[in-house]
C-alpha cells in the first residue's frame, strides 16, 4: 500500500516536470520572438511580461516552493531585485526628497507650475521607474519556475538554452541567406550578418554564447553516455561559434574566450568525478576534449568555406577599428552618475536625466537611449546601493562556484556560472539585462546555479546524474 502510494506520488511529479517544461519552452519562445526589440517595442514587451505572469499563475505552488525552499541568497537576491524599484516609488514629503542630490533643475521645473511642495518619490520619473518595476517579471517567472523545473531535471533546463539556440540559428540562417530582416522590430540588419530575432546583434551573440555553454554542459554531464542529446550537443558546439561570428558582434567574438574556458572548467570538473559511478576514465576524457577541439576546428573551416571567406573576414575586420561613441557617453555618464550620487535618479531614468549631462561637443542626430554600460548606468540609476550590491552578490556567486567544484552537481553550477559571468562580461559594453529577451535566459541561469551548488538551507538532497537518467521511467528509485 505505502510503495504504491510512493509510485504514485513518482509519477505525478515526473507528469509536472514535463508539464512545466513544456510552459517554460513557450514562455521562451514568446521572449526571443518579442521581446528581443529593447524599450522601442513596448507592446511586444507587454507581452512578454504577461505571458510570465501566466507562468507564474499556472506555477504557484512552485512560487510557495522557492519562497520556502529556495537557498537563502536567492531569495534575498530576488526581494533586493524588487525592492529598489519598489522603494524608489514610495512618495517622500517634500523636505525629504528636495535634499537628495540633482533634484535642483526637478524643483525648478515644479515651482513653474506650483508644485513644489507636493510629496515626491525618489525618482525623478514615475512612469520610468514603474515600467522597470514591471520589466522584472519575466526575470522572475523565469526564475522561480525554473528553480523548482531544475529540482527534478537539470538537463532539461541546458536543453531548453540549446533549443532556444537553434532558433536564433535557424531565423539568422534566413536572414543570412536571404538578407532579410527576421526579427518583428526595426533594426540596423545588413546583409551578411547573422541577427536571429533581435534587433541588437550584440544580444544575439550573448544569447548564442549562453546557447553554446549549455551545449558544453550537456556534453560533460552526459560523457560517456550514449544519449541523443549528447549528440545535439555536439553539432552545437561545432556550429554555434561560427554562427557567433556571423553576428559580427565583436564582443560576442570576446566572448568565445569566456566559453573556452568554461569548456576546460568543465572538463575538470568531470576528471575530478571519473572515480565516481558513471564517471569516465582519464584518457577517454582527453579524447572528448581533443574531440570537442578537433570538432571546432573542421566544423568552423567547413562552415567558413561553404558560406565564403568574405563574411568572416568582415567580422574580423571589426576589430582593426575599435573607436567608436562609447567613450564619450561613459564620460558624460559619469558626471550624470555624480550629480546623483548616492541616492541615484531611479530606475529606468537614464534617458532622461543623461540629456542634461550630455556634452555639446558630442550631442548627434539621436538620443544614446543608453549608456552601453549596465553598471554606470546603474550607478547613475541606483546609486552606491545597486553598485554595493552588484559586487556583494557576484562575491556570493564566485564563492558558491569554487565551493560547488566538488559537489555532485558541479557541471551545472559551472556552466550557469559561465553563462552569468558571460552576461556581466558583455554589460561592461552593452545592455543585455535590459532586454526583455535576455531577463527569461539570465533567470533560469540563476536557477540553475543555486540549484546546483550546495545549501545547507535545502533540506531534500539534490538529484544526481543517475536518478536524472532513472527518472524517464517511474521507480522507487527516483524518490528523494
Amino acid at each position: 500500500m505505502k510503495q504504491d502510494a510512493e509510485y504514485e506520488g513518482c509519477v505525478s511529479r515526473l507528469s509536472r516536470s514535463h508539464g512545466m517544461g513544456a510552459q517554460l519552452l513557450v514562455f521562451l519562445l514568446i521572449s526571443i520572438l518579442f521581446g528581443g526589440g529593447g524599450v522601442n517595442a513596448a507592446w511586444q514587451n507587454l507581452l512578454v511580461q504577461l505571458a510570465g505572469l501566466a507562468l507564474l499563475a499556472i506555477n504557484f505552488a512552485a512560487v510557495r516552493r522557492f519562497a520556502l525552499q529556495a537557498p537563502h541568497t536567492l531569495r534575498v537576491l530576488a526581494i533586493c531585485l524588487l525592492a529598489v524599484p519598489l522603494i524608489q516609488l514610495i512618495p517622500l514629503p517634500p523636505s525629504i526628497w528636495k535634499q537628495l542630490p540633482g533634484r535642483d533643475l526637478l524643483i525648478t521645473s515644479l515651482e513653474l507650475v506650483g508644485h513644489e511642495d507636493d510629496f515626491r518619490p525618489i525618482t525623478v520619473s514615475v512612469a520610468r521607474t514603474s515600467l522597470s518595476l514591471i520589466g522584472l517579471i519575466p526575470l522572475m517567472a523565469a526564475l522561480v519556475v525554473g528553480y523548482s523545473f531544475q529540482r527534478e531535471s537539470r538537463d532539461r533546463l541546458l536543453q531548453l538554452l540549446v533549443v532556444m539556440g537553434w532558433v536564433q540559428l535557424a531565423f539568422g540562417a534566413i536572414s543570412l541567406a536571404t538578407g532579410a530582416n527576421t526579427t518583428l522590430f526595426e533594426s540596423d540588419h545588413a546583409s551578411g550578418m547573422l541577427r536571429g530575432l533581435f534587433a541588437n546583434k550584440n544580444s544575439t551573440g550573448l544569447f548564442l554564447d549562453v546557447a553554446l555553454i549549455g551545449a558544453m554542459g550537456l556534453l560533460f554531464a552526459k560523457a560517456g553516455a550514449r544519449h541523443s542529446w549528447g549528440y545535439a550537443a555536439w553539432v552545437s558546439v561545432i556550429i554555434f561559434p561560427v554562427a557567433i561570428i556571423l553576428t559580427v558582434s565583436r564582443s560576442a567574438m570576446v566572448l568565445l574566450a569566456v566559453v573556452a574556458v568554461a569548456g576546460l572548467g568543465l572538463a575538470f570538473v568531470r576528471a575530478a568525478r571519473k572515480t565516481e559511478p558513471g564517471g569516465i576514465s582519464a584518457g577517454r576524457l582527453k579524447a572528448l576534449i581533443g574531440g570537442v577541439v578537433l570538432a571546432c576546428t573542421i566544423g568552423g573551416l567547413v562552415v567558413t568555406a561553404g558560406m565564403g571567406q568574405g563574411r568572416i573576414e568582415r567580422s574580423l575586420v571589426r576589430f582593426a577599428d575599435l573607436q567608436d561613441g562609447r567613450a564619450g557617453i561613459w564620460a558624460d555618464a559619469l558626471t550624470s552618475a555624480s550629480h546623483f550620487w548616492p541616492v541615484g535618479a531611479g530606475m529606468g531614468t537614464f534617458d532622461e536625466v543623461f540629456q542634461v549631462d550630455e556634452s555639446l561637443e558630442r550631442v548627434r542626430a539621436g538620443r544614446a537611449g543608453r549608456a552601453h554600460n549596465e553598471y554606470l548606468e546603474i550607478a547613475i540609476e541606483t546609486g552606491v546601493i545597486g553598485i554595493g550590491a552588484i559586487l556583494y552578490f557576484a562575491a556570493l556567486h564566485l564563492i558558491a562556484c569554487i565551493k560547488a567544484i566538488r559537489h555532485r552537481n558541479a557541471i551545472y553550477a559551472v556552466a550557469a556560472f559561465a553563462g552569468l559571468l558571460c552576461i556581466a562580461a558583455q554589460s561592461v559594453l552593452d545592455y543585455p539585462m535590459r532586454s526583455a529577451a535576455m531577463l527569461p535566459v539570465a533567470g533560469l541561469l540563476l536557477a540553475l546555479f543555486w540549484g546546483a551548488v550546495p545549501d545547507r538551507n535545502i533540506v531534500r538532497r539534490p538529484l544526481t546524474n543517475t536518478d536524472q537518467d532513472s527518472a524517464r521511467r517511474p521507480t522507487l528509485r527516483t524518490l528523494p
